[in-house]
């Protein structure tokens, strides 16, 4: 259980209050806070990089197949900007451990379903298309099953 949610129930004091858990829990919460502010930028496999000293980038690098799946287009002060489904994004999340940990994807995965931004069908799809359905099958399946 994170600290934070520890801290909403009120369940601290009950919880084993040791240093060095607590000391994790919070670094692991400072990850979280810093990766959250930090953008990602989709870019082919053979592209060339941009170095951009702000706003702080995330590059990451697709095959063909999953940099063109899931975009969609969003006008923002006239500009056309192709930003990725939450479908993809739930799908990216838990097919690149070396980016996004299993904690947030599944996180991620909850408040999408629960904010209904997007459908289970719609998510599996995704997760079928960009190879991320065996690692999220359990995931999605726990989270949308009535009982």
């Amino acid at each position: 259980m994170s600290l934070q949610n520890l801290l909403k129930v009120g369940q601290l004091e009950e919880h084993e209050t040791d240093a060095i858990q607590v000391r994790r829990m919070l670094q692991s919460a400072a990850r979280s806070i810093v990766d959250a502010r930090q953008g990602l930028l989709a870019i082919g496999a053979n592209d060339w990089e941009p170095s951009v000293d702000y706003p702080p980038l995330r590059i990451v690098r697709f095959r063909s197949p999953y940099l063109e799946y899931g975009v969609e287009h969003h006008v923002i002060s006239d500009i056309d900007i192709p930003i990725y489904s939450i479908s993809k994004s739930q799908a990216d999340a838990f097919r690149s451990r070396r980016f996004v940990d299993r904690s947030v994807a599944i996180e991620c995965l909850r408040n999408a379903l629960e904010e209904r931004k997007a459908t289970p069908a719609a998510i599996a799809q995704a997760a079928r298309d960009c190879g991320a359905w065996k690692q999220m099958q359990p995931y999605l399946e726990a989270m949308t099953a009535n009982g």
